[in-house]
């Protein structure tokens, strides 16, 4: 396994960035403000990626929740995305 893609983790930034999934490294991320919801890329180690920022913005909390990430070998863009059943449903498809 290369990648792990976890929704609803429910960690503040400096929670998620203390968590250590062994032979893991946290790529991408996106938090909440509540500590609820938030989507993250794990990356195994030594696989070489790089986090997107090209959308900047893009990601609402509550709404369109996302992590975004290059792996370049592969020449592929990973995407997790995590969308609140709380949210506006037709935010979330716009």
């Amino acid at each position: 396994m290369l990648l792990l893609c976890l929704t609803k983790h429910w960690q503040s930034y400096q929670k998620l960035n203390c968590t250590n999934v062994v032979g893991f490294n946290l790529v991408s991320t996106f938090c909440n403000s509540s500590e609820r919801g938030g989507s993250g890329i794990h990356v195994k180690d030594g696989l070489k990626t790089k986090e997107i920022i090209y959308f900047p913005g893009i990601g609402e909390e509550n709404i369109f929740e996302m992590s975004l990430i290059e792996l370049p070998g592969y020449k592929l863009c990973i995407l997790c995305v995590c969308r609140s059943p709380d949210g506006q449903f037709d935010k979330f498809l716009n």
